[in-house]
């Protein structure tokens, strides 16, 4: 019997795309940079080249879960793990942009020798056209020759605090004798155009695409979306936006599935809200909120469902390094997984900082719980998740890191899963890797001095 392992690549650099809107608090300028090695060594640079590798063991259990409603005996498995990539930015004139590549192979050797890898690239940049008018654009390929991941939205930790965090969707799946193992390919792209109109109000408009190609058993996927809208900003820390977007998704039915396709139309208007409390400069509280219409064009009506959507950001400095986030969304997104929309509520939370000059601790914690779909008996769903790291720094360029994290989740059976996956499933992971950050070349600007 064939086995397949999935193992999702996690670089030093990680690059996300949510149709969620998010809020950020950054910390005042006056608090220390808070990362460890090599995050912030291309600051102020017109051009460089970066690379960077890890080499790394883990031990996780539950690997094989087995399949729907068949669980099999708990399999714990050892694996090692290699990963590469380059990053390369340019500012030059009215114009930034950016691109990355990496690999990263996990090889689990109880197993049967399994190997699991990730590729991927991605570019992106933005132009300044005139001294009103900005374009941007972003472009990213991931593929796998083996892929088994059942993707949750919104708890996944803030890669930029842990690059080294693990997927939270990756589980492996005990594949049917004589079967092949699946290859994944995934493309997203987008491009926006803003113009200024007066200094506090802008106009923009824009276009994404994104799509997914699958030699197993998960569905093709294509998702297009155009969009547009106005912000005004009223204060320094507080803007009101109306936007409009308009959009198809489609699924290409598997495993006797029908093929599915849904409108999708959202109208936003509303305000970003980000400030500092009165009662505390450390304290700080952002908001967003919008609303969405998904139609259904396969149910016999196409039914149109109105949802509200929103969320609320609370962050704390604590001390001069440490750093609490808490944050909740209500929203509804389609991912390449379901035949269908995910409508759903999450909190996430995180908390960590430098223990001293070199060692630096951080923790996750995170929950999803929702529907898939709109209609439909037990089609619930709920996804938990916690973790913690501990990064040391040998020097600038180079450090170890340990992790562990717990993921668990569980589908009910009015669910359709891809075929082979549990519907609850649950795995401890940890993890010791070696960190490599060099610059491979490094060139500053001329500097305007005035004296």
């Amino acid at each position: 019997m064939k086995f397949a392992v999935a193992f999702a690549a996690v670089g030093l650099l990680a690059c996300g795309v949510s149709s969620a809107r998010a809020q950020s608090n950054q910390p005042r300028d006056s608090r220390p940079d808070r990362s460890l090695f090599g995050n912030n060594s291309t600051s102020g640079m017109d051009q460089s080249l970066t690379a960077s590798g890890q080499a790394g063991v883990g031990y996780d259990d539950n690997t094989l879960p087995g399949q729907r409603d068949t669980p099999i005996a708990n399999v714990s498995a050892p694996y090692t793990q290699l990963a590469g990539s380059l990053q390369y930015a340019l500012k030059k004139g009215r114009a930034n942009a950016q691109a990355s590549g990496g690999a990263s192979l996990a090889h689990y050797q109880t197993l049967g020798s399994v190997n699991a890898s990730t590729y991927y690239a991605d570019f992106g940049g933005a132009f300044q056209l005139s001294r009103k008018t900005t374009f941007n654009a972003s472009q990213r390929f991931t593929y796998q020759p083996l892929y088994s991941l059942v993707r949750t939205p919104a708890i996944a930790p803030d890669a930029a605090l842990d690059p080294l965090a693990p997927d939270l969707g990756a589980t492996a799946i005990e594949q049917p004798a004589g079967s092949t193992l699946p290859a994944y390919f995934y493309s997203e792209s987008s491009a926006t155009l803003s113009q200024a109109v007066t200094r506090h109000v802008s106009v923009y408009g824009g276009v994404s695409h994104s799509q997914t190609i699958d030699a197993g058993t998960l569905p093709d996927y294509r998702s297009g979306m155009l969009n547009g809208g106005v912000t005004w900003q009223v204060a320094k820390d507080l803007s009101a936006y109306f936007s409009y977007g308009y959009g198809n998704v489609h699924y290409e039915g598997r495993n006797g599935a029908a093929d599915a396709t849904y409108r999708r139309q959202n109208l936003n208007a509303g305000v970003n809200y980000s400030k500092s409390l009165s009662f505390s400069r450390r304290t700080h509280v952002g908001f967003w909120t919008g609303s969405t219409a998904v139609t259904d064009s396969i149910t016999g009506g196409g039914d149109t469902h109105f949802v509200f959507i929103g969320g609320v950001n609370l962050s704390r400095e604590v001390g001069r390094t440490w750093g609490a986030t808490v944050s909740y969304n209500h929203n509804v997104e389609f991912v390449d997984t379901f035949i269908a929309p995910l409508q759903y509520d999450s909190v996430v939370g995180s908390y960590g900082g430098l223990l001293n000059r070199r060692l630096r601790f951080d923790s996750f914690i995170g929950a999803s719980l929702g529907a898939v779909g709109f209609s439909g008996a037990d089609n619930g769903y709920y996804t938990y998740y916690a973790g913690a790291s501990l990064q040391y720094a040998l020097s600038r360029m180079y450090g170890i890191s340990g992790s562990y994290s717990y993921y668990q989740y569980h589908y009910e059976h009015g669910v359709t899963l891809p075929a082979g996956y549990p519907t609850a499933f649950d795995r401890n992971s940890v993890r010791a890797q070696f960190v490599v950050q060099v610059p491979i070349f490094q060139r500053r600007g001329k500097q305007n001095a005035t004296r």
